[in-house]
């Protein structure tokens, strides 16, 4: 078996390291032998999870609201564009984007990365629940789209049991809390 080859630490040969280093106490000395369990791709993992966390902590108003409350839409950072995106630039009928949708849809204004991210996120979406009519939402127009079976269900703007409209004939639709829950049937209100 080989001799496995001296590790150097970076804080001592490399100055940006070592420059770094000295906020948490300063380059690797002389008799560290470092930690047998926390390597660095476990650190990096760790805090990816806690931030991670962090984040669904911060998010915990936006899901308790069912993502539709005014007031923590950008006070609680609760905006997204994804459920526009979804209804507005035919995601909901199962379009690539990118690609020619017959003049339908605008086009994507997010970079490719972005944009096939949310088409996969948004196949997944429809993999969930009963399978959508593609081919029947696929000759709704943008501005028909939100009101196809399905859609608002699948952007998550639902009415929750316990919420209630803020006002008559406000979007997202909603019953009684007492009585279930309905979802909107209607187009939806925003023109993209």
């Amino acid at each position: 078996m080989p001799a496995q080859p001296d590790v150097v630490p970076p804080s001592r040969t490399d100055p940006l390291v070592a420059a770094a280093s000295e906020s948490i106490g300063g380059p690797t000395g002389e008799h560290s032998r470092g930690h047998p369990w926390w390597t660095p791709a476990r650190v990096v993992l760790a805090v990816t999870a806690l931030t991670f966390v962090l984040g669904m902590v911060q998010k915990t108003p936006c899901v308790q609201d069912n993502w539709s409350g005014s007031q923590l839409r950008y006070g609680a950072m609760c905006y997204s564009d994804v459920p526009y995106l979804y209804s507005g630039r035919g995601f909901a009928a199962g379009y690539l984007p990118y690609t020619d949708n017959g003049g339908r849809y605008p086009a994507m204004e997010y970079p490719v990365v972005i944009g096939y991210f949310a088409y996969v996120a948004a196949r997944v979406t429809q993999n969930l629940g009963p399978p959508p009519d593609l081919t029947a939402r696929a000759r709704l127009g943008s501005s028909q789209i939100y009101g196809a079976p399905g859609v608002a269900e699948e952007t998550g703007r639902c009415c929750s049991r316990r919420s209630r409209c803020s006002r008559p004939g406000s979007w997202p639709a909603c019953t009684d809390g007492d009585r279930g829950t309905r979802c909107c049937s209607r187009p939806h209100p925003r023109s993209l």
